[in-house]
């Protein structure tokens, strides 16, 4: 969420706050305006305000880079830290169905252990475009009370 601490203490020698400041913080590379600097406190903020961190497509962010730049001011030194966030994914989207509705029909004398329907292979199934496990389908097959066509038995191998 916005406002989320992206770093606590950026743990750097100096003080970056009146009185008695000895260094200076100034946030580079930040690209898309996503992380907010308190030098004061020496943290790092998310900053989503008007906008979604996405992982997933059309957006796909899987990580942000920025780089703090500390300036001695006693001695002029410049230091550039990099700072890393990694985007996880999180389980945010349904499968999604390349047709509404499949169906199939079969002859009474089908003979058992006979595949009937392959709709799902290949790019013909369900697609979710989560990542790792999060994007893994599994299929059920789930008898409906309230279609009258439907039979409760419904047997997978022998």
């Amino acid at each position: 969420p916005n406002g989320t601490v992206l770093v606590e203490n950026m743990q750097i020698n100096g003080r970056a706050q009146d009185p008695g400041r000895t260094i200076t913080l100034t946030l580079l590379d930040n690209y898309d305006y996503w992380v907010l600097l308190d030098p004061s406190q020496q943290r790092l903020f998310l900053n989503s305000t008007g906008r979604v961190l996405d992982r997933d497509p059309p957006i796909s962010i899987t990580s942000i880079v920025v780089k703090v730049q500390c300036t001695n001011l006693l001695v002029g030194t410049i230091i550039l830290h990099e700072v890393r966030v990694i985007v996880r994914d999180k389980n945010d989207n349904s499968p999604q169905f390349r047709h509404p509705r499949y169906y199939v029909a079969i002859n009474e004398l089908t003979p058992v252990g006979t595949t009937i329907f392959t709709g799902f292979s290949g790019d013909n199934g369900a697609t979710d475009i989560d990542e790792g496990p999060n994007g893994q389908i599994e299929y059920t097959i789930l008898y409906n009370p309230n279609d009258p066509t439907s039979n409760r038995t419904v047997r997978v191998g022998n």
